[in-house]
């Protein structure tokens, strides 16, 4: 009974040693997997910037350097969609006010010609028409521009490259 008892204390300090050991050596083994997983989910949640450990020539260093890879072409992509945004919001605000100015002088030369009808000489209602006129015209070449505009940004017309001369 004395060598069971001892056998099995010894099996058993044997098998929590192997245990131990199992367990440190399993979280060794998975620490950058977990450092990776974490960097992911990082990165999904919004942190863009967030990047992988990728030590190791392994298939985890390889899978890290390739998250850094995606995550970095991402984040340029982010970045010039962003980019693209600010300056679509600004060429609206600019195209915006270009059609407003020839449409105010147009009406205000309009409201002219209705509210001193009777004081106007035909001259001076001819004149206030082709100021309208000319102004309309402005207005039908900045929305033809604007048309045109559009076309090349759905790649329904390609770019004419044309010669220019040094001034």
């Amino acid at each position: 009974s004395y060598y069971l008892r001892t056998g099995l204390a010894t099996f058993l300090l044997a098998l929590l040693a192997a245990l131990v050991a199992g367990l440190s050596l399993f979280f060794l083994v998975t620490r950058r997997l977990r450092l990776l997983s974490q960097a992911v989910r990082a990165f999904q949640h919004g942190s863009l910037d967030r990047r992988a450990e990728a030590k190791g020539k392994d298939e985890l260093g390889a899978l890290g350097r390739s998250f850094n890879d995606m995550a970095a072409a991402i984040q340029s992509g982010v970045e010039r969609l962003r980019l693209a945004e600010q300056q679509r919001t600004e060429l609206i605000a600019n195209i915006s006010h270009d059609l407003r100015s020839p449409l105010t002088s147009v009406r205000g030369y309009l409201e002219s010609v209705l509210v001193k009808d009777g004081e106007l000489t035909s001259e001076q209602r001819k004149e206030l028409l082709g100021i309208s006129l000319r102004n309309v015209a402005s207005f039908q070449d900045l929305v033809g521009e604007l048309f045109e505009l559009a076309r090349l940004e759905t790649r329904q017309v390609e770019p004419r490259r044309e010669p220019l001369q040094a001034a």
